[in-house]
């Protein structure tokens, strides 16, 4: 039955018989291999970039997250505590 989660099972367990258990592995190396599009690899060990590293910090200033706003610090002592209350 194709189309089905089940077909599907029943094509993987066929083609790894038919194949070896390594039939889907090889076939995404194929696939990869193939692949012209480079990725972070390509700019980072052909180009000689850092354009992974600029990518993550760019990401990272764009955060959307607030900004934490400046905390008073904590006094250690309970003296430093009655000091500044008085």
């Amino acid at each position: 039955m194709p189309g089905s989660k089940i077909g599907g099972l029943k094509a993987a367990r066929t083609n790894k018989l038919r194949y070896g258990e390594d039939f889907y592995k090889r076939m995404g190396q194929k696939g990869g291999r193939k692949g012209t599009t480079g990725g972070f690899w390509y700019a980072k060990y052909v180009l000689g970039s850092n354009l992974p590293q600029e990518a993550g910090r760019l990401g990272g200033l764009k955060s959307r997250k607030p900004k934490k706003e400046q905390e008073e610090p904590q006094h250690s002592s309970w003296f430093e505590r009655l000091r500044k209350a008085i």
